[in-house]
Formats: structure tokens, sequence, C-alpha cells
């Protein structure tokens, strides 16, 4: 049976995902009919759906724009982040299960042999990273609660795939899953805390130059964004 085309909605929110659409660039309705030779009543559909997700924004009488991040919004939801998996990870480390660690390693070796093949896939490397945080979600029994961060990082996910775009940072963070696995498998809990944040921080950290400067205009509260870089320019690598 052949694959069911894409929906205009699940392309669009796609190429915003993934940064194919930048933050703030605007889009016309027009134009989206003559991309997708639709009518106006499915693009519309599709734009109001984008709109609820906060994907994108309305514009009074010029029409759409994808919306701007929303830095507090994602300073936020990487302090859920670190809290959550933080207790999570320890709860996957106390099931002591090999053939867990064993689904963990699979994870790291497919990141590492995207890495080794170069030319790599944004999209693809997300979705890889995605897989083994969501793996002790599972093996814990909270797939439910991992959905429902994943439906609640509209603007994290975006600035996360910034990160990868824009610094390649693909080692940087194998690296930190790779030391982060050893923890588990070392069982080192007392040591996890300081090394998730260090993690979920990473974006940040190293996008700190393009914050102020090139990225700057893709946020909405930049007063927000500068606080927030400012205050990772102290944080020490655990």
């Amino acid at each position: 049976m052949a694959a069911k085309p894409l929906s205009i909605y699940e392309i669009l929110k796609q190429e915003i995902l993934d940064l194919s659409m930048l933050p703030g660039r605007e889009l016309s309705e027009a134009e989206i009919c003559s991309r997708f030779k639709a009518s106006r009543t499915p693009v519309r559909t599709a734009m109001q759906r984008l709109v609820d997700e906060h994907l994108v924004e309305a514009v009074p009488y010029k029409g759409f724009r994808v919306s701007l991040l929303d830095a507090d919004y994602i300073r936020q939801m990487v302090f859920l982040r670190i809290v959550i998996e933080t207790r999570v990870i320890c709860d996957f480390i106390k099931l002591d299960n090999p053939f867990y660690f064993e689904d963990v390693r699979h994870q790291l070796s497919v990141q590492k042999i995207m890495i080794e093949g170069g030319n790599i896939n944004p999209v693809d490397f997300y979705a890889a990273d995605g897989a083994m945080h969501a793996l002790w979600f599972e093996k814990t029994g909270y797939p439910i609660l991992w959905n429902q961060i994943q439906q609640s990082e509209v603007y994290y996910k975006r600035f996360r795939m910034m990160d990868l775009v824009e610094k390649n940072s693909y080692q940087a963070i194998y690296d930190e899953h790779s030391k982060l696995f050893s923890l588990i498998v070392e069982k080192k809990t007392s040591e996890l805390p300081d090394l998730i944040e260090y993690h979920f921080l990473g974006g940040f950290r190293r996008l700190r130059d393009l914050l102020t400067g090139k990225c700057r205009c893709y946020f909405s509260d930049t007063g927000d964004l500068d606080d927030f870089v400012m205050f990772l320019g102290s944080q020490k690598r655990p």
C-alpha cells in the first residue's frame, strides 16, 4: 500500500520544527496555496492548527509568520527536563537490567556511526538523541510522561535544532551521552544531577555568541535571553 501523502499542515510543521522555516519568517497564504496547488480552505485549516500549536502567529492585516522563540519558556522546559530526567534515570539504574543497558549502548552506537559517517542530517541525529532519552522513560514505566514532554517542546525543539544546525554539536552531545551512560553503568547516582544539568544547558552554552548576535532576532523576549546567557557564563563542566 502506498504511503499516504503528507498534509499541508504536516509539511509546514516539520519545516518549522527543523528550522527550514526560521522564527519570524512571514508566511503568505497565497504563496502557500500556490506551492501546494491547494485552495484557501485547506491552507487556512492548516494555518489555524499551526497557530493553535503556537508554531505560527497571525499578524493583523499581514497574514502569518513563524512564531518567535520564547527564551523563558525554553529555560523552564530545560529545568523541567533536568528535574524529571534525573529522577527517571535514577529509577532506571535501580532496575539494574543488563538488557536495558544494552539498549542504551545500541543507541549510542547509532549516534557514533552517524558522526563517523559525516554529512549528518540534523533531523536524523535529533531523532536518535530522542530515542536514547526515551528509553529510560519507557523502561521505568513513564511513556506517557515522555509523550507529554515531547508535546510541550514547541520552542525547545527548535532551539535544540538550532544547536545542531548552527554549531554541528553532534560530537559534544555524543560525548555527554557517553559520560552519562558511564554513570548509569557504574551506578554513580550522586554525580548524575550535575552532568544532566550541564547536558541540558549545552545548547545555550554552545550558542552563546549567536544568541547575542545572529540568532537574537529569533526570540520574542530578548531581555530574558540576555539574563540567562549571562548566568551560563560561569557554568563549569562536571
